[in-house]
């Protein structure tokens, strides 16, 4: 047993053995989901980060410069433009609205445990995530609540209690779960930049400080690299670290230290992205992606109702925690603990901002919303230790109240997509039709309608989106293949998966076969999902 787990007092024990229980009764309860992937909200995003990960194992690094693409990796695949990505000089696209790191994490983890590049593989990766960042923020917790004096049992059960947003809140279950992007990735990298802010202001010892001090600078790096938020909650550290500064000349250091690694992260960001794509087309794909993102082309209200829906009855718990505000055993703590456990909050509250900075994405893709939990989870656990017997006892039936709303709600948005199931069926009988009668070295495809990473998947093949059936046989012809793929049919679910209709091939000496799909359905209820993440 490691030394820190046989130190460790017997109330942390049970209630870690408590909280591994949580997280597989949550595991149970989407292993239907885990193992058959049949349709969730923003499942595009799953499907968007296979195909990176297909893509970055399929070409050499030369021509991905391990930079998210999209494209295949053989000659027919390349040169094909996809959604708003930006082409290398080998033809091979870059998606840059997020940066490497939540590609290649996914990609590594594929490679070290030589895994197949499937959905569910990526689903238990998501899932391990989850698990790593529930721990970091029960760890988080525990070590706030000792700190501001509270017993090693009512700590555990309180950070314990804390945590349940973590584990059974719709967007926890959702987004580390099915759906997997760059926000699941950066979960962790959050909670544990916290964890070590907390321990930098609390520890007893120089030398802790100074190593929390340490792997806190090394999160300030890698955070913005994984996903944008990072950028804002470092401005909130060093805006907190140089407040405190004229009490400790460190905060300021650690602060402009901090400011550095921001720098430099962005530095290497733009080094990596202009040396695989150019001066000029970064900074225009940059501001780009930030101008169709950004808060004149979202809404407020939509964001609103998206918080009810990624938190339910957990929204109104938190109200009613703010609203009663009775921390009442904070209001005698020492100005050093209040300072400490105001600083916190205030830090995990940061990352919030980027909702309304980048307010279309927040409001359209509800795994950019997970950042909520560790305030929440903040304000539980300080809540649950400060009341007293009756009230816990209320609290915790809220809060079980709200994991069963909140379960019932995933599933009833996993459930609007039933219908996928028959369509993605279709699809991929339709696709291995076409399989059948073509060489996938030379043959060129081109759709009717747009193409997201499902599409490139379902036929392991770069297609021309949004493309006339005379634009496509310009398309055979510049490209010199033999067949022409036209696939016809609609987006559905809010224009982001396709259903096939039918796949028109077309040889060069003329020779045409038109394949039907097993279903003509293109019409599905308009679920609220994004086109891209």
């Amino acid at each position: 047993m490691p030394k820190f787990l046989s130190t460790a007092p017997r109330p942390f024990l049970y209630a870690v053995v408590i909280l591994a229980l949580m997280l597989f009764t949550s595991y149970q309860l989407r292993s239907a989901e885990f193992d058959r992937i049949d349709g969730a909200p923003n499942i595009i995003a799953t499907y968007h980060t296979l195909l990176t990960v297909t893509a970055l194992d399929e070409s050499p690094a030369a021509e991905h410069f391990f930079l998210p693409t999209v494209s295949l990796g053989r000659d027919i695949d390349k040169h094909i433009p996809w959604g708003a990505t930006r082409p290398t000089s080998s033809g091979d696209f870059i998606y840059t609205s997020f940066y490497s790191p939540g590609y290649v994490a996914p990609y590594l983890w594929f490679k070290a445990w030589n895994l197949a590049i499937t959905e569910h593989n990526l689903v238990v990766f998501n899932f391990v995530l989850g698990c790593l960042s529930t721990l970091i923020l029960f760890l988080l917790l525990n070590t706030l609540l000792r700190y501001n004096g509270f017993s090693p049992a009512l700590a555990a059960i309180a950070a314990v209690a804390g945590c349940i947003i973590s584990v059974f809140s719709r967007e926890a279950l959702l987004s580390n779960g099915v759906t997997y992007w760059c926000h699941s990735l950066w979960q962790p990298l959050f909670l544990g930049s916290l964890l070590c802010f907390l321990q930098y202001q609390t520890s007893p010892s120089e030398r802790g400080r100074k190593f929390s001090a340490a792997v806190l600078l090394a999160l300030a790096f890698v955070g913005p690299l994984t996903e944008w938020t990072g950028y804002i909650f470092n401005a909130g550290l060093i805006t907190l670290l140089w407040v405190n500064g004229p009490k400790s000349s460190n905060s300021r250091a650690l602060a402009l230290k901090i400011l550095l690694a921001t720098a430099l992260a962005m530095a290497l960001m733009l080094a990596h992205l202009i040396l695989a794509l150019g001066l000029r087309a970064t900074i225009g794909a940059l501001l780009a992606r930030f101008v169709a993102r950004n808060a004149s082309s979202g809404s407020l209200t939509e964001l609103i109702g998206g918080y009810g829906q990624s938190y339910g009855l957990f929204l109104i718990g938190i109200v009613v925690i703010l609203a009663i505000a009775s921390f009442s055993r904070f209001h005698d703590a020492s100005a050093t603990r209040r300072n400490v456990t105001l600083s916190l909050l205030i830090a995990s509250a940061v990352p919030l901002a980027e909702n309304l900075l980048l307010l279309q994405h927040a409001s359209m893709f509800s795994f950019d919303r997970l950042k909520f939990i560790a305030p929440s989870a903040l304000l539980i656990a300080l809540a649950f230790a400060s009341y007293k017997v009756t009230a816990r006892i209320v609290l915790a039936g809220v809060l079980a109240a709200a994991a069963l709303q909140n379960f019932r709600a995933y599933r009833s948005d996993i459930k609007l997509f039933s219908a996928w199931s028959d369509i993605s069926s279709s699809d991929k009988r339709l696709a291995g039709d076409v399989l059948k009668e073509i060489d996938p070295a030379c043959t060129v495809f081109a759709s009717s309608f747009e193409v997201r990473g499902y599409a490139n998947l379902l036929f392991h093949h770069g297609i021309h989106e949004n493309a006339t059936p005379e634009q496509a046989m310009t398309f055979l012809r510049s490209d010199h293949g033999c067949a022409l793929v036209y696939l016809e049919g609609a987006s559905v679910f809010d224009d982001d998966l396709p259903a096939y209709t039918k796949a028109t091939i077309t040889r060069t000496n003329g020779e045409s076969k038109t394949l039907l799909a097993a279903t003509t359905q293109t019409t599905t209820p308009n679920i609220p999902l994004a086109t891209t993440p």
